[in-house]
């Protein structure tokens, strides 16, 4: 049977997590910007992890998913107020809605046409 314990990485664990605890109480603002530039993400990160279970040629979606999310801020909405934004619920009105849904949508359809042309060829 194998090992499927470990402690040293039982403690590396523990060790990290309360690191990132200390660095929260620490610095309160910087994590908060942290959680809100991750909301930002996360909507494209979910339309990859759709796609990559339907594609053969999976870094070639990434990089098709990277792309979409990547072309919509450069041709969307122009500068948003900065990182100033303490609220949650001002940046969900502020930045989620017409930035993050957008840049998902634009990752879907640049990993959709992958996998089209992934389909054809």
């Amino acid at each position: 049977m194998p090992r499927t314990f470990s402690l040293s990485r039982l403690l590396l664990g523990v060790t990290l997590f309360c690191v990132l605890c200390g660095l929260i109480v620490n610095y309160p603002q910087i994590a908060l910007a942290t959680v809100l530039i991750t909301c930002l993400v996360v909507p494209t990160l979910l339309v990859w992890l759709g796609l990559r279970s339907i594609s053969r040629r999976r870094v070639a979606l990434a990089i098709s998913v990277g792309a979409g999310a990547l072309v919509f801020p450069l041709i969307g909405p122009g500068a948003i107020s900065g990182p100033s934004i303490v609220d949650f619920l001002e940046f969900y009105k502020i930045m989620l809605v017409p930035l993050a849904i957008p840049m998902a949508i634009s990752a879907f359809l640049f990993g959709l046409a992958e996998l089209l042309y992934e389909a054809i060829a």
